[in-house]
């Protein structure tokens, strides 16, 4: 267990960044440094809750900033639309949307224990083919990750303050 704190490669991590890594759950996953050193005091502690910080990283990749549910104004056949070129065939941003979306519902699927609502909302986003919903979904289970990980974070900030003598 030595070292979740930056007593290993990664360098030592500053009182400050211990104090707003403590703070908030996403300021921890703001960063790469937060982000490993969340993951090692979990796999360290053989905790399954390491998944979802690998599950949240693959979501941020994908919808990194704040997603607003899309408009249900657009009929279905105008949906599918942005998808296909002139010739009727998949666009190369389409069908990397469509797999990086499936990866993540795939992994989720198989790593997480994501509430079946937001598999299921992702699933029938990714079959419908409407980009802005695809984006909305995978920023919603993003957002559930975080909402897991919250009570793990507790601990993990009890550790951090601990270890560098800040409780209170």
């Amino acid at each position: 267990m030595a070292g979740c704190l930056g007593h290993n490669r990664e360098g030592s991590i500053s009182p400050e960044t211990v104090k707003r890594w403590a703070d908030n759950i996403n300021n921890v996953l703001a960063t790469s440094k937060g982000r490993t050193n969340f993951r090692t005091y979990l796999d360290e502690r053989e905790l399954e809750d390491a998944n979802l910080i690998t599950f949240w990283e693959m979501c941020h990749q994908l919808a990194p900033e704040e997603v607003k549910p899309p408009q249900n104004t657009v009929k279905k056949h105008e949906k599918r639309s942005w998808f296909f070129s002139s010739k009727k065939t998949l666009t190369n941003k389409a069908v990397n949307l469509q797999n990086e979306a499936q990866e993540i519902l795939t992994f989720a699927e198989e790593h997480v224990n994501l509430d079946f609502g937001y598999l299921q909302r992702l699933h029938r986003a990714i079959e419908d083919g409407n980009r802005e919903e695809i984006l909305y979904r995978v920023w919603e289970a993003k957002q559930a990750a975080v909402g897991l990980l919250e009570t793990t974070h507790c601990q993990f900030s009890q550790h951090l303050l601990g270890e560098r003598g800040m409780l209170k």
